[in-house]
């Protein structure tokens, strides 16, 4: 027999055995070779714990192959990758193998057996592999401070395509549009309105999705206002407006939804969300759906939408709290469907700046200084906590919130030391600083946050600094 021959079948029978020893699996003798399906089908009927110190210990193929084999359950695989004997790198390995089929994983994935630790792991997961890549840091790249039509500046938006920023300037009852040179690095201001008695103290601003129509809502005018944007004039014109609505009396925030029909706007004294319909062809805006007084969500500070537009999800500043409503479009009607109400049940005090993507809110907390994730399945309506952070020194005074969709990674302003920072997953399934600016005096009193369509830009408002100023932010 040739010797190669020989030291194929010692290698064979070495590594037979090992699997052997490690599963504990009896059937396995010298003169077998566990298929991953005969491992899988031991491992159906063995603790979870025991699967689990088995895939860890395993080739990464291999273990796919295992996991993907129909000789183990759904539930159970989702048990062994639930289980501590799994690191979450392993997991990680496992689910993004070519060996299982996304189908299988998606399966795995979304069973009931398999809780938070793992469901953070594929942001988790893309952050590593993206910080082993490249340097992380957030740096200034322009500015624009001290400056008279930006005054006491509240929210501010990136529009869709990067190039413009809207921001809402309290002091002077106005809305001021800057524009954004990403190649060159220059911010300078295109064209404001100022001293328009409709949006009295605006707090809120935000973009539709065609980038040419801004809404803006005024806090002691109890309004909200669509202006029509024209970059090549440039002007800002008034389409339409609400004023004097008791429902959003105190409007603190504005947000389009992703078609551009609709408006959810909170009212801060009113305890309240409104949503107003918006005809862009015919220049209209009208009320369609309301909750006013609710407890829930006592002084409510911002709101943003689902993804698909069906949800709305509100924070009550003095209620501690997360709520999510549902939003009937053809009957328009506005549902609570989840909530988060309380410290004890939040986890932040003074919930100040909403952020929603895919599954995914983050939440800051003012006077927790902290920043939290929070996961909303529409098919059970259960609203989870998956991560907290807080006591964060970095976001004294954590304000408004943005969140990346590719790695959930949040950035937050923070009001009391002037700062902007930024926050990841680690693979052990936790929040944690990765790094940002603090006490610049650019950003003094740093409120309103937005991310670019890009997310590697960050614009900041500074409400004592009369300023706008644009971060880079590391990215691959």
């Amino acid at each position: 027999m040739p010797s190669w021959i020989i030291w194929y079948w010692k290698w064979k029978k070495t590594k037979a055995t090992a699997v052997a020893k490690l599963s504990d699996l009896e059937k396995f003798t010298w003169d077998s070779w566990p298929t991953a399906d005969e491992i899988a089908s031991a491992m159906e009927s063995k603790p979870a714990d025991e699967g689990a110190a088995l895939l860890e210990k395993l080739d990464t193929d291999f273990a796919a192959l295992i996991v993907n084999s129909a000789n183990l359950s759904t539930s159970k695989a989702a048990s062994i990758f639930d289980n501590d004997n799994l690191s979450l790198p392993k997991a990680g390995d496992i689910l993004d193998n070519d060996n299982l089929s996304e189908a299988r994983a998606e399966e795995i994935w979304h069973h009931e057996n398999l809780t938070r630790r793992l469901d953070l792991l594929r942001y988790a997961a893309k952050q590593a592999k993206y910080l082993y890549a490249s340097e992380y840091q957030v740096e200034k790249v322009a500015a624009i401070t001290n400056d008279v039509d930006i005054c006491s500046p509240e929210d501010c938006r990136f529009d869709p395509t990067g190039t413009y920023i809207a921001l809402a300037s309290y002091g002077t009852d106005g809305v001021v549009v800057c524009k954004f040179d990403k190649a060159n690095g220059t911010l300078s201001k295109l064209v404001k309105v100022r001293d328009d008695a409709d949006i009295d103290s605006p707090w809120g601003v935000d973009w539709n999705p065609d980038s040419d129509r801004i809404a803006v809502c005024g806090y002691y005018a109890d309004s909200i206002k669509v202006f029509a944007f024209d970059p090549s004039g440039p002007s800002l014109t008034g389409v339409a407006a609400i004023t004097s609505d008791a429902d959003i009396d105190g409007a603190y925030a504005c947000r389009f939804n992703h078609a551009g029909d609709r408006i959810a706007v909170v009212g801060y004294f009113a305890d309240s969300l409104v949503i107003y319909e918006f005809d862009k062809a015919a220049g209209t805006l009208s009320k369609v759906a309301a909750v006013t007084n609710d407890a829930d969500i006592n002084g409510a500070h911002d709101c943003a939408w689902s993804p698909d537009d069906n949800y709305i999800a509100v924070v009550g500043y003095y209620a501690d709290s997360l709520v999510i409503y549902k939003f009937d479009k053809s009957e328009g009607t506005l549902t609570k469907v989840a909530k988060l109400v309380g410290f004890s049940e939040l986890g932040l005090e003074y919930p100040e700046g909403v952020a929603w993507v895919g599954d995914y809110i983050a939440v800051t907390g003012y006077l927790s200084d902290g920043v939290g994730v929070f996961r909303f399945d529409p098919d059970t309506n259960t609203l989870k906590r998956v991560a907290l952070l807080v006591g964060v020194a970095e976001i004294n005074g954590a304000s408004r919130v943005d969140l990346d969709p590719d790695l959930l990674r949040p950035v937050v302003a923070g009001h009391s030391v002037d700062s902007v920072y930024a926050f990841s997953f680690t693979l052990s399934g936790k929040l944690a600083k990765l790094h940002g600016v603090v006490d610049d005096i650019y950003i003094d009193g740093a409120y309103g946050i937005s991310l670019n369509p890009d997310k590697d830009r960050i614009a900041v408002t500074g409400e004592n600094a009369d300023s706008i100023v644009v971060y880079s932010i590391g990215r691959l």
